[in-house]
């Protein structure tokens, strides 16, 4: 069985940013991609859907994915158009800005906090999580321009990533009562094996409770964290490893 935390940066993302746009996306469980994609495209996100499924819209989706990961870590026009060339879409230099403007005007609340937390990054050469982890940024106070860039990426995808290790970690800690055994973990993804006769609707809501509202429970009891907007999905299959 595969438990995954679904779209955990962009989530964690919009908790710090108080973006509610997107909060609200998730509390309705819609796809983010497509939601941005419908934002950036000024239609509703039905339409966006249909359009998705359609066809007409596919290559689009599939460009709004790495633009929603890369602009929330800084990546530029030209880096951006690399990433997109793998993906075998061919894009100017100037769409790909222009690309960037529009996702940041969509997000103005995200966009503001990744602007606040490069500020804090100049001003003070650290950050710290909600759970209390610090990263010393000594570069921010860099007189080397290029050094000053990294650091300030580096703050924003510390307080990112650092603080979505924490919520796996917990998840990961609370499975062991699940009744599951554990095999790895790859990134926010939880590898667990059931024992057989398992009742499957049942474990599923309960690693889904473990990993998430147990987590944002025991977040707000020890370091005073309110909800944040989590999400699990699993995928479970009757055969075991290597067969």
């Amino acid at each position: 069985d595969d438990a995954d935390y679904s779209q955990l940066e962009l989530r964690i993302a919009a908790w710090y940013a108080g973006e509610t746009v997107m909060l609200d996306a998730f509390a309705e469980n819609r796809d983010i991609h497509t939601f941005t994609l419908a934002l950036m495209k000024r239609v509703s996100y039905e339409v966006a859907v249909e359009r998705v499924e359609s066809g007409e819209w596919k290559d689009e989706r599939a460009l709004v994915k790495p633009v929603n990961f890369g602009i929330l870590y800084g990546v530029a026009a030209s880096t951006l158009q690399d990433i997109l060339l793998d993906l075998n879409i061919d894009m100017n230099l100037w769409r790909c800005s222009e690309i960037i403007e529009d996702w940041q005007s969509t997000y103005p609340a995200v966009t503001s906090w990744i602007k606040e937390t490069k500020a804090r990054v100049r001003r003070d050469g650290y950050v710290t999580t909600p759970t209390g982890r610090v990263r010393h940024l000594k570069d921010g106070h860099s007189a080397n321009g290029y050094q000053v860039y990294r650091a300030e990426r580096q703050g924003v995808n510390y307080l990112v990533q650092s603080f979505a290790a924490d919520i796996v970690l917990q998840g990961i800690n609370n499975l062991y009562d699940a009744g599951t055994q554990l095999v790895l973990t790859v990134h926010d993804s939880v590898l667990m094996e059931r024992k057989e006769g398992t009742n499957n609707q049942q474990l599923e809501q309960r690693v889904t409770w473990m990993m998430t509202d147990q987590v944002n429970q025991q977040l707000k009891t020890i370091f005073e964290i309110s909800k944040l907007p989590l999400a699990v999905d699993i995928k479970t299959s009757l055969t075991r490893w290597g067969e």
